[in-house]
């Protein structure tokens, strides 16, 4: 704790500025996952209806992927529209917080991903950084 305290009374001021835009961009992201979450799962929410627009009575599992425990209400939505148009499907819906935010769902060989992790190595990727 000392050494944490001298560098903030004595260190460079260049390493406290990076330090605190550092602080600043987690406390954002951390406010904004809630909002981004919603955001990324509607986005894919309307990508899996696009997906269904034809009946296919071949598709007899749908895996949803999500990020945390989604609400009822979420659930309730997306196995609404399997059941509208798949409906032999079987919906398995599980959870994964290494998505960081986001829904994956899986429809035969298509998968549609708006997981929070996979837009940020996106956005790596064609940035270069």
């Amino acid at each position: 704790m000392d050494g944490l305290l001298d560098f903030f009374m004595h260190g460079n001021i260049l390493l406290k500025i990076v330090f605190f835009q550092f602080a600043i961009a987690i406390v954002v992201l951390f406010f904004m996952k809630k909002f981004l979450n919603r955001e990324l799962f509607l986005s894919a929410l309307e990508r899996f209806y696009a997906a269904a627009d034809e009946k296919n009575a071949d598709i007899n599992l749908i895996e949803v992927v999500f990020s945390a425990q989604c609400s009822a209400a979420d659930e309730a939505q997306v196995r609404a529209i399997a059941r509208e148009r798949f409906p032999a499907a079987q919906v398995v819906v599980k959870v994964e917080p290494s998505l960081w935010g986001g829904v994956v769902i899986r429809i035969a060989d298509k998968v549609i991903d708006s997981s929070l992790i996979t837009k940020i190595k996106q956005f790596f990727k064609i940035t270069g950084v």
